[in-house]
């Protein structure tokens, strides 16, 4: 990567960081602090952050994991995929580290039956 592109990325980050970084919103999706319905914001964060290898700020660590491990388990390229910020909904009545599991939105790729062959 050059130095214009991690400057740019670094600041980028830096930026999303000083405004309070990544939450997890109502609707359980990742999103920006500063604007809890940007939520392709979050997802180039998430990018900027993984391309500079540092940890995104002030996202709830047990969210990554959970989506990390759907991405170990499920995720097929072209099937089923996981966006960076995909919603993962855990039971926020059990105390951390004692929820049987979580629920990790996903992509699945559905074919047209009808579409019509050149």
């Amino acid at each position: 990567m050059s130095a214009k592109i991690a400057a740019a990325l670094r600041q980028f980050v830096d930026t999303v960081n000083a405004t309070g970084g990544l939450v997890v919103n109502d609707a359980g999706e990742t999103a920006p602090a500063a604007d809890e319905d940007w939520i392709d914001l979050a997802d180039a964060y998430l990018a900027a952050c993984e391309a500079l290898s540092v940890e995104p700020h002030n996202v709830k660590r047990e969210a990554l994991d959970y989506l990390a491990l759907a991405r170990e388990q499920f995720q097929s390229d072209g099937e089923i995929e996981f966006d960076r910020g995909a919603v993962v909904s855990i039971d926020e009545d059990a105390a951390p580290g004692t929820e049987e599991g979580a629920y990790v939105a996903a992509w699945v790729w559905v074919d047209n039956p009808r579409k019509v062959e050149e």
